[in-house]
């Protein structure tokens, strides 16, 4: 089922017009005005795609895409998660590291996340469940420095450069490990934590919920490890996540 969805992607020449449409914008105008050029590239692939598509995030989250096929036959029903470009603000300034990145699952398959705030921990292969979200910092960077069979100093841990990091990237530094601010994309980062050679020992803070299911999914790809759980610190997210189905707020995935 994936696999067909994957190819239809694939054959459609849509898919080199989204790419189309973002290069003769990028550098050339504000953040929000690019979202309205990123939104309406993606939405042109997918809708006719012949697939029962359940979107999760971030264009239309609960629409329902897609086309039937010509002679009439059923077509396999898929959630995607999907980010027409990751690091808007990178593209629209004319920066390096966006991307545009989707995930795929049989229905039922991907988290269906509101659009708020999720904690993660993301790190490689070498380092599952060596990381808890509730455990200090300090232990989370010397449980990696053991697997990796280096120093604590010689960890990079990559970190969204926002007020409400302050407290972590203390942390980090208190321990002893190196930080790499970044501005966006921390989907890019989750990625490179996973792949050998990146320079990339861990990604902490908090992020994206939707772009966090992305992360999620890459990571199972790569064989890393990843733990997150959702921010609901308002009223109206407790209702939302409510309606969406999720039961335990305090979740970890």
């Amino acid at each position: 089922m994936l696999r067909s969805f994957a190819r239809s992607l694939r054959e459609t020449p849509l898919q080199r017009f989204h790419s189309i449409i973002i290069g003769s914008h990028f550098g050339g105008c504000n953040e929000a005005t690019f979202r309205l050029h990123r939104d309406s590239g993606l939405d042109r692939i997918v809708r006719p795609t012949a697939i029962d598509l359940f979107i999760l995030m971030p264009l239309y989250i609960g629409e329902k895409l897609g086309a039937e096929f010509s002679d009439g036959s059923g077509v396999p029903e898929v959630d995607i998660a999907v980010d027409p470009l990751e690091g808007t603000n990178l593209c629209a300034t004319g920066a390096a590291g966006a991307i545009t990145v989707l995930a795929a699952s049989e229905a039922g398959g991907l988290l269906n996340a509101p659009d708020c705030y999720m904690e993660k921990i993301v790190v490689g292969p070498s380092c599952k469940e060596a990381v808890e979200l509730d455990a200090p910092v300090a232990d989370n960077l010397k449980n990696i420095a053991t697997r990796l069979n280096r120093d604590v100093q010689d960890l990079t841990v990559v970190v969204l450069e926002r007020p409400r990091h302050e407290k972590l990237i203390a942390e980090i530094r208190a321990a002893g490990a190196r930080i790499r601010l970044i501005s966006d994309g921390d989907l890019s980062a989750g990625i490179a934590a996973a792949v050998i050679g990146t320079g990339v020992h861990a990604v902490m803070g908090s992020g994206g919920a939707p772009e966090g299911v992305i992360t999620a999914a890459a990571i199972r790809c790569l064989n890393g490890y990843m733990v997150g759980r959702l921010v609901i610190n308002k009223p109206e997210l407790e209702e939302r996540i409510a309606r969406m189905g999720i039961r335990d707020k305090n979740r970890i995935y």
